[in-house]
Parts: structure tokens; sequence; C-alpha cells
């Protein structure tokens, strides 16, 4: 009784310290590190584009600013042109005033041709100013949608990890010893106390238990005996029949 005890308590015990199978969580995890790598992804293209983004913004702000002030010095100088070509066709009288007249109006229409070519570009850098703007406005479409997809991804790697984190595996045997590197000392140490308890606690059941069984040993050979006595009376009294009887039934007794 007592090696059976022993190999029932290594068996159990053998049991209770069998680790988890790697194979319940393998696919999990896997799960988890492809959204997590997913994630990732998404964060760097997201700040790839806020860079390309602001890039963009910078580029627009100064060719709007060259823009206006060529703008500008262009109708001043056109401004002072003129200015200049009214006062010599006012005081203008001989033929050099003329010359120098007529050379002022041939710069003022180069100015002025100057002007017209200036304000072409400036509806096409404000074309491009549009194209720029639709530009930025699809990106900022698709940066909303990479960052709710982001947001997505880290919300499912969230789930997925307190999923796996609280599921039960196949048993309590199997939780407690995956859950052993979230506990702290003392309730290791609680743990620790209250097994060596229920290990005391099955020592002492087992003694009585073997204690029980030798008493019952001991009243079975007494039961024995008396059957072997009757045995021997028939024996005496009515042959050997009843004594091999009595003494078959006290051995019985006595295993």
């Amino acid at each position: 009784l007592k090696a059976g005890s022993s190999d029932r308590r290594r068996s159990g015990r053998g049991r209770t310290r069998q680790p988890c199978a790697p194979a319940a969580r393998a696919r999990p995890m896997a799960d988890l590190e492809e959204a997590l790598a997913e994630h990732g992804r998404l964060r760097r293209e997201l700040a790839k584009e806020h860079h390309k983004l602001r890039n963009r913004q910078e580029a627009h702000l100064l060719e709007l600013e060259f823009w206006r002030r060529c703008a500008l010095n262009l109708n001043l100088r056109l401004a002072e042109g003129q200015m200049h070509v009214h006062g010599l066709a006012a005081d203008g009288e001989d033929e050099e005033e003329g010359e120098a007249a007529s050379q002022q109006e041939a710069r003022a229409e180069a100015s002025v041709d100057e002007l017209r070519r200036l304000n072409a570009a400036r509806t096409e850098a404000e074309q491009r100013l549009s194209k720029l703007g639709e530009d930025l406005r699809s990106t900022r479409l698709e940066v909303a949608d990479k960052t709710a997809l982001s947001q997505e991804l880290e919300e499912r790697a969230c789930s997925q990890a307190v999923a796996l984190l609280t599921r039960r595996a196949s048993g309590p045997a199997e939780t407690f010893v995956a859950s052993l590197v979230r506990l702290d000392v003392q309730t290791l140490r609680w743990v620790q106390d209250r097994m060596d308890l229920h290990s005391k606690t099955r020592a002492l059941g087992v003694h009585a238990a073997a204690t029980g069984v030798a008493t019952r040993n001991g009243s079975g050979g007494g039961r024995g005996g008396g059957g072997g006595a009757g045995g021997r009376g028939g024996e005496h009294h009515g042959g050997w029949t009843g004594g091999e009887e009595g003494g078959a039934g006290g051995g019985r007794w006595a295993r």
C-alpha cells in the first residue's frame, strides 16, 4: 500500500509538472507578431508621408513668396518706366529727346512683355499650387486611412494579446505554470506554503490509511484463527471436510 501511494504521488506530481504544450500557443503568438510587424510598417509609412507633406508645404510657400516678389518688382519697374516716358514726352522737344523717348517707350514695351510673361508664369504657378493642394488633400485622406488602419491593427493586436494572456490552455496545472512568470514573490511564497501544507496533509492521510490497513489485517488474522479452530472442531466431530473449510476461511481472513 505504501509503495502504491508513493507511485500515485509520483505520477500525480509528474502530471502537475508537465509544461504547457507550445503548439496550443504557437498560432496566436504568430498572429500577434504579424500584427505588430504590420503595425510598425504602417507607422513608418505614415511618418514618411508626413515628412513628404511638410516638404511640399515648405516648397509651396517658398515658391509663392518668390513669385510675389517678382510681381512686385515688375510692377515697380513698370511704374517707374511709365513715369519716365511721360516725363520725356512732356519735355522732349528735340530729336535726341525724341530718340530717348522712343528708347524709353521700347523699354516700357519690353517691360510690359516681361510683365505679361511673369503674369503667365504666375498663372502657371497658381495652377501648380492648385494641383499641389489636390495632392495635399489626397495625401491627407491617405494618411487618415492609414492611421485608421494602424489603430485597427493596434486594437486587434491588443485584443489578441489579452486573449492570449487570459485564455485557459487545458487545465489548472497548465494555467498555473503559465502564470508563474507574472506572479510576485509574496504570491509565490503563499503558493509554496499551500503546497507544503497539502503535502503534509496528504502524508498524514497516507499514514492513517496504512495504520487502518494494519489494524484490519490484525483483526482479520484473529478471525482467521477462529475459523481454523472451527475447522479442527469439524475435523474432530465430522471428519476432514469441515476442518479443511475452516482452515481455508482462516487463511482468507489472514490475507
